[in-house]
């Protein structure tokens, strides 16, 4: 059974809580749906 695309654990660094991650998986693109091709901003 897929659980998710992060596995990890949460740990606390100076006070800070942080996201300490073991494995993940990549995702699929998915298309910018404000349109505009390339998504770069080029002036």
């Amino acid at each position: 059974m897929r659980q998710g695309f992060l596995e990890g654990k949460v740990v606390i660094d100076f006070g800070c809580p942080s996201l300490e991650v073991r494995t993940m998986e990549k995702l699929p693109f998915k298309p910018d749906p404000r349109g505009g091709g390339s998504g770069l901003f080029l002036n």
